[in-house]
């Protein structure tokens, strides 16, 4: 897969995982459908069978990455099948660790964290 070669090395170590992790759970859902058949219903529908709501979204967040780089690439004219796809609702989070916690955690990690910061 193009995108796997030529985009995913640029992008930082974090993301390349998280991007991994997240084309596992596509890859058996899209990978056997032709390009040009997937439609915003389909990816609606995997939103809607995934558990992991929040998951589910930067899934599709990825997925049409990689459609945008299809299209850029030629492999179909179509547009993007995830544009106008609703995403799960999300909960920011409530809790920033501050300075205390930081210093704490830092304190109680092995070296490497502690060198590491």
């Amino acid at each position: 897969m193009q995108y796997i070669r030529d985009i995913l090395p640029g992008k930082a170590i974090a993301t390349q995982k998280e991007n991994a992790s997240s084309l596992s759970q596509l890859r058996p859902v899209f990978d056997s459908a032709p390009i040009d058949a997937i439609t915003p219903q389909d990816i609606a529908r995997y939103r809607d069978a995934r558990s992991a709501k929040v998951r589910a979204n930067r899934e599709i967040a990825l997925l049409s990455h990689v459609f945008n780089m299809a299209r850029e690439w030629g492999y179909t004219k179509r547009e993007n099948p995830c544009r106008g796809v609703r995403k799960n609702k999300e909960t920011p989070r409530d809790f920033y660790a501050d300075k205390a916690v930081w210093d704490a955690v830092r304190n109680a990690g092995c070296e490497e964290l502690q060198d590491a910061t």
